[in-house]
């Protein structure tokens, strides 16, 4: 078996931090871990851990950081690097994350979203790199089914129903097909208050630094914009959610009422995936902390089915998905405990 700590530690033996303190930061929904370094020499940095017999890999970081570092954005420099064994120190751009700075400052809250959404058209305006992954109608509404494969299927009581996933594969496919454009851009596809912190001592759009961007694929304009402003984790008021809308919307110069259909598709549909993906999270990799999450996603679904442009989706979900409520949750919980 691979020693991973023996690995991480001559790792940083072989670079200027070799010396340095380390302090375990919170991580994300993936294997990858990572440590703060601390030195009174050469200041502090970020050591990404990402095992690649965990399925994890460094090279679509790098490649999408590099990216956005060409086109002037705020990614974090690369300072190390161990590409074999998924090994990264980075750049670290402190705790200043979007949803940290609006706690203290919640009068700073529109700010930080316009910049964010600046960030975003000017990504779209940009050339994306080659060999993208497209994320197609067919690839989304694959990513919905997740929904029914893990979330439907271990919080419901009942059994599923055979045409559930067909059902939904055809009402979620026409829905995206109708907002579907020509126009293709790069899409983050975790956009969110988590994964962007204030700069403040930066310019213009350099104030938005950039995490978690491995993932990247050609995509709708909207769909990180529905990350942004369907959050999960933190509730954008509806002041600043509206008028964050209406600014996009004026700046791509399309009319509102398409805005609004085609971010709220986007928006059901990385909700519905969302519920299959934290599922799995704990069925599958044990990390409960998700599942506390699943009322959330739910009540960001429930409201994206109030379009009517989803309102086939929405008597499926209605009829045939079980509500994440304390009980169903709970007997989850109790069902796969060791």
């Amino acid at each position: 078996m691979i020693d991973r700590k023996k690995l991480s530690q001559d790792f940083l033996s072989s670079t200027k931090w070799a010396k340095a303190k380390r302090i375990s930061i919170s991580g994300d929904a993936s294997n990858r871990s990572y440590e703060r370094l601390i030195s009174f020499e050469h200041g502090n940095a970020i050591f990404m851990n990402s095992p690649p017999k965990a399925g994890e890999d460094v090279i679509s970081f790098l490649k999408i950081c590099y990216y956005l570092l060409d086109i002037g954005l705020s990614a974090p420099n690369i300072l190390n690097t161990d590409i074999q064994n998924g090994f990264l120190i980075l750049e670290d751009f402190g705790n200043n994350l979007f949803s940290t700075t609006i706690s203290t400052t919640p009068d700073c809250e529109l700010d930080l979203y316009l910049t964010a959404i600046d960030t975003l058209l000017f990504i779209h305006k940009a050339k994306p790199p080659c060999d993208l992954s497209d994320y197609t109608v067919l690839a989304m509404t694959d990513a919905s089914l997740l929904s029914v494969d893990w979330y439907c299927k271990f919080l419901g009581e009942k059994p599923l129903s055979l045409d559930l996933k067909k059902n939904i594969k055809a009402v979620m496919s026409e829905s995206l097909t109708n907002i579907m454009g020509s126009g293709r851009v790069l899409v983050h596809r975790d956009f969110h208050a988590e994964n962007l912190l204030w700069l403040k001592d930066r310019a213009g759009l350099k104030k938005i630094g950039l995490l978690d961007f491995q993932d990247a694929m050609l995509g709708h304009p909207t769909y990180d914009l529905a990350s942004l402003l369907n959050d999960i984790r933190r509730d954008v008021s509806l002041e600043v959610r509206t008028k964050c809308l209406r600014y996009y919307s004026s700046k791509v110069d399309i009319d509102y009422t398409n805005v609004i259909e085609a971010f709220t598709v986007c928006s059901a549909q990385r909700n519905l995936r969302i519920l299959g993906v934290f599922t799995r999270l704990f069925i599958r990799d044990k990390k409960i902390a998700y599942l506390a999450l699943l009322p959330r996603v739910w009540d960001r679904l429930l409201s994206d089915l109030q379009h009517p442009s989803l309102s086939g989706l929405a008597n499926l979900v209605h009829r045939c998905f079980p509500e994440p409520t304390s009980s169903n949750i709970k007997r989850v919980i109790n069902a796969n405990a060791d």
